[in-house]
């Protein structure tokens, strides 16, 4: 397993000037490898390496479940980590947004208030009607 850290991969980027989409093309199907292990960490690690080959333009929209998992941890660092990658890549559409609601309202009801920021953050991200009545009875 490759298990590189995002300073890693940026480093990896300037250090391929001109060659970049091979690079970054690597660094996704690594990306693919390491968020399919068991190890919860490897999956924050590559899912905030993913988060930030998107803001390059790469989608990583084939990973919402992936997400998800990372959402559901009981880390904090793990879940802020997937609440992140929530808000910048769920979308209307996306499939998984029913499972996320539950998360959410979970999230929401949690004694630990920093743990209630996660929830209170990426829903304005990601609401769509059906979510919002749903979760106003929570807020």
């Amino acid at each position: 397993m490759f298990e590189k850290d995002v300073l890693q991969l940026i480093r990896g980027l300037r250090a391929h000037k001109g060659h970049e989409r091979e690079y970054i093309q690597t660094a996704l199907r690594e990306c693919r490898k390491e968020i399919k292990t068991n190890d919860m960490d490897a999956k924050a690690t590559a899912l905030m390496k993913l988060v930030y080959l998107e803001m390059f333009g790469h989608d990583m929209g084939w990973a919402s479940f992936n997400v998800l998992e990372v959402m559901s941890s009981a880390k904090y660092l793990h879940k802020r980590v997937g609440y992140l990658a929530a808000v910048q890549s769920f979308r209307p559409d996306t499939e998984v947004l029913m499972l996320a609601e539950n998360l959410l309202k979970k999230d929401l009801t949690s004694p630990d208030k920093n743990l209630i920021s996660l929830p209170l953050g990426a829903i304005p991200h990601v609401v769509n009607p059906s979510m919002a009545n749903s979760l106003l009875s929570d807020l």
